[in-house]
């Protein structure tokens, strides 16, 4: 699970430098030969974000039921004993 503030009030990653060192660091996960499964949550692309929140675009009210939904799960992952958080 990664845990990072976003870097603009619309993105939270606008040029991808984020998600370069995110790369990194999951290759160096890889590398490790005991390591058998490997999921990554990013919650930017896994919950349901405004589409173009500059320009008044927001989620549909069936979108924010499921984004309201999903944040009541996050605690439960990033506590879990099974999940190592990378924090930016």
């Amino acid at each position: 699970a990664l845990s990072y503030p976003w870097l603009t009030k619309d993105h939270p990653d606008p040029l991808g430098a984020n998600l370069r060192r995110v790369a990194r660091a999951l290759k160096a996960l890889l590398s490790d030969p005991d390591l058998t499964r490997l999921g990554v949550f990013f919650d930017f692309g896994s919950l349901h974000q405004h589409p173009d929140p500059a320009n008044g675009v927001l989620r549909t009210e069936a979108e924010d039921a499921l984004f309201k939904q999903g944040l009541d799960f996050l605690g439960t992952l990033y506590s879990h004993p099974y999940t190592t958080v990378l924090r930016l």
